[in-house]
């Protein structure tokens, strides 16, 4: 946070530092890796173990101590279910949390570990938080720099305004996309709205809402992955699980909200 900080008065946004440190965001990159000959297949403990549908199992002690996901620390391993091909259960397994980090494929009959990297990640300009700001264009391109010097310090690749059907899968962190607009799907949904087809900023009751959106935090994203055979319709679209602010802090992962594009 601190190399952020002095890459933004460097960069010309030291009036806008407490915004900066507001909207930065730990976000862990999530990789699945090959599988090689004499590798362990992981096993996920307790009642999470290999259900229908399970997509992940991470170990949440090996991701508390690389970035600050909750306080007070959870134990356990964090449990991802797929329901449908549009929907996703979490699931708090607080056993032992001596399980490998896995990942497992559609028919759930073989598995893949994961490697985990902790990073630090900004919005996008165009992104609300940001917009409201109100940089000017100068402040909006220093803006853009600052993203890209951030993920040139961390040695990541920004996968930044251009649509990208990239492998990215992140735990935590701002979703990979251009529209900006599932929070408020989120909460269009949690008040029982069906958007059925409407674009969220198009809804009558947009402009109501929107500011309860801000509550909404991307718990993971999920891109087609042909590795682990992950597919959510297309090539290019991602699963993401949303959760409440509040939720994330008590570790209540019973009303996420799962969106796929």
């Amino acid at each position: 946070m601190d190399d952020l900080l002095e890459i933004a008065i460097d960069i010309g946004l030291a009036a806008h530092l407490g915004a900066v440190r507001e909207l930065a965001r730990y976000s862990m990159r999530l990789t699945v890796l090959p599988a090689t000959n004499g590798r362990r297949r992981p096993q996920v403990s307790g009642r999470a173990q290999r259900p229908d549908g399970v997509l992940l199992g991470l170990t949440l002690s090996e991701m508390s101590s690389s970035i600050p996901i909750f306080s007070p620390p959870l134990r356990g391993t964090l449990v991802f279910v797929q329901d449908t091909p549009r929907s996703c259960t979490v699931v708090l397994d607080d056993g032992e949390d001596n399980s490998p980090n896995a990942a497992w494929g559609a028919a759930g009959d073989s598995s893949l570990s994961i490697g985990m990297s902790a990073e630090l990640v900004l919005p996008r300009v165009w992104s609300e938080p940001v917009q409201a700001l109100e940089l000017d264009q100068a402040g909006q391109t220093a803006w853009i720099a600052l993203r890209e010097r951030l993920a040139a310090l961390q040695e990541v690749a920004l996968h930044s305004e251009d649509p990208d059907p990239s492998v990215i899968h992140r735990l935590l962190g701002y979703p990979d996309e251009r529209t900006g607009d599932m929070a408020l799907a989120c909460e269009l949904l949690a008040c029982g709205i069906d958007l059925d087809g409407v674009p969220p900023f198009a809804h009558p009751r947009a402009a109501e809402l929107g500011p309860r959106s801000t509550r909404w935090r991307m718990l993971l994203q999920l891109s087609a992955d042909d590795l682990v055979g992950w597919n959510w319709g297309s090539q290019d679209a991602r699963l993401y699980v949303w959760i409440d602010t509040a939720d994330l802090a008590a570790g209540e992962f019973s009303r996420t909200r799962a969106i796929v594009r």
